[in-house]
């Protein structure tokens, strides 16, 4: 097998996306790291809530529910698993947050109104609505955050992450493609296709899977070709950062091969 390439294809962009280019590396593997950066890396959520005092029109259920789906900011330098914590899970410093609510102004109860024993573990977007209170209604909890994974529940999902596959694409004959098929190909790829005396012309030779699923691509006289090249993009919640995210998962693969070894070796 070819040594896999890598290129990052959004180096001046958003810095809270990040996309690249994987050459020579087998589906597979994308597709293994795609889930443990969405399954196995830890993050940051609520997932106890005590309510002292709850006279709003939201019932204590939904209101747990609500804080649970808050994003939070993460520390895997200074916070642990519970199971893998020096407590033994029963919460400690170590690996649990704890936080608090209380209000009783009227109007909109926001995330940034949640207080937490740690200034590092907040909420990401303080504008995350909670409540509505009325006069004379309020809201008193404490809640307790801590790490988790995705695969147990999806607030613990660290992002977004997906991929796509690059093709190949070769205009055989132009002069075989009608008007109104070439008129279609530049409206719904105008980066790909253009025309040119009422003839298609191709801009570009790559382009993502998407285009293989347009009526055109069973064309005769269009090729496309799937390429071993695969377009990978992590867009985060807010926990962590790409990068961050995509370390982290390759540590925790890496840990699950070594663990794989010892015990066929065994």
């Amino acid at each position: 097998m070819a040594k896999p390439k890598i290129e990052l294809l959004n180096k001046s962009k958003k810095p809270e996306k990040m996309s690249f280019l994987i050459s020579d590396v087998p589906i597979e593997y994308i597709n293994s790291l795609r889930r443990y950066i969405m399954k196995e890396v830890p993050v940051m959520a609520i997932e106890d809530v005590e309510i002292i005092n709850n006279s709003s029109i939201i019932y204590n259920e939904v209101l747990a529910h609500r804080l649970g789906l808050v994003v939070l900011s993460t520390d895997l330098k200074t916070y642990n698993m519970k199971n893998e914590c020096k407590c033994k899970g029963k919460g400690c410093a170590g690996c649990e947050v704890k936080m608090s609510l209380k209000e009783k102004e009227p109007g909109y109860v926001y995330a940034s109104q949640i207080k937490s024993k740690d200034p590092k573990i907040k909420p990401v977007y303080g504008k995350t609505p909670i409540a509505k209170l009325k006069k004379g209604q309020k809201i008193e909890l404490v809640a307790t955050a801590v790490l988790g994974k995705g695969k147990e529940h999806s607030k613990w999902n660290p992002g977004l992450v997906y991929y796509n596959q690059m093709v190949s694409i070769d205009i055989k004959n132009k002069d075989k493609i009608s008007k109104e098929k070439a008129e279609y190909m530049v409206k719904h790829f105008p980066e790909v296709f253009s025309l040119k005396n009422n003839k298609i012309e191709l801009l570009k030779k790559e382009w993502n899977d998407s285009i293989l699923y347009c009526d055109f691509a069973n064309d005769p006289n269009i090729e496309i070709k799937r390429l071993d090249k695969y377009v990978f993009t992590v867009e985060p919640f807010g926990q962590l950062k790409a990068g961050e995210m995509i370390e982290k998962a390759l540590d925790i693969f890496d840990s699950h091969l070594d663990e794989f070894e010892k015990k066929i070796n065994k």
